[in-house]
């Protein structure tokens, strides 16, 4: 990371923890709501200049997520020297701390490599592809599909029907933590998690995710026993190619 990036990722953290200190607690989500979004892809200006204050949002407020996604880009060892990365894939180090010495806690999801899995068609809930319960990562192509389900998280003033979708299915034996990650996906997305038994189910409380920027949607839900349908989506009627990574621990 070059000292420009640095500098101006602090600064940005820098403003969201003045507008803080001005604003009440639920003015306080708006602020850092537009924050996250801001921040710079790089995952050490991300670890390095993450503010306490954020943290601790995460924590506190139950309109956030109370986890925070760093990625460690690679198992290869090739790609991984040509990224100039000081690790191989055999072994990480993480050392996590915070400036008032807060609790933390650190959960590694680790899945063997392998290539995405093309979803073709899979355009209704009849039609869902089947998520393993090891999970996996995907790849589709909305822009021939058909726009069948809304979603809550949608622009007002669009089509009925949102953009254009592909669906999943999840079946879960019992509670599980299942992460959602978008990210490599090449258009506004749009994730949304809806719970079954019935076709397509209803949307599940803070399932719906947006991605206006290059990371893309996120979720990192608590699940309990039961079929799940997930819907690629597109924000305000876009369209195209997508990636999604599925991660499920118990």
């Amino acid at each position: 990371m070059d000292n420009i990036s640095a500098l101006k990722t602090q600064q940005r953290l820098t403003a969201v923890r003045n507008a803080m200190d001005k604003l009440g607690m639920q003015d306080k989500l708006d602020v850092l709501q537009t924050a996250k979004t801001k921040l710079p892809e790089d995952e050490r200006a991300f670890i390095d200049y993450l503010a306490d204050d954020l943290i601790e949002a995460h924590r506190d407020l139950p309109q956030l997520m109370p986890y925070l996604h760093l990625p460690v880009q690679s198992g290869s060892d090739r790609i991984l020297a040509a990224m100039n990365r000081k690790h191989t894939a055999d072994e990480y180090r993480a050392v996590i701390e915070t400036r008032h010495g807060n609790p933390a806690q650190l959960t590694a999801f680790v899945r063997p490599a392998t290539a995405p899995t093309f979803i073709a068609f899979a355009d209704t809930c009849e039609e869902a592809y089947p998520i393993p319960l090891q999970g996996g990562l995907f790849q589709g192509n909305t822009s021939n599909a058909t726009a069948q389900y809304a979603a809550g998280c949608d622009q007002a003033g669009g089509a009925a029907a949102g953009a254009s979708d592909q669906m999943l299915r999840l079946d879960l034996p019992g509670p599980r933590r299942v992460v959602f990650d978008m990210r490599g996906s090449s258009y506004r997305t749009l994730l949304n998690i809806r719970k079954g038994p019935a076709c397509p189910g209803t949307e599940v409380l803070h399932g719906c995710s947006v991605g206006f920027y290059q990371q893309r949607s996120y979720l990192d839900l608590r699940l309990e026993k039961g079929t799940y349908y997930v819907q690629v989506d597109g924000f305000f009627g876009e369209s195209g190619a997508w990636f999604l990574d599925v991660f499920i621990v118990e």
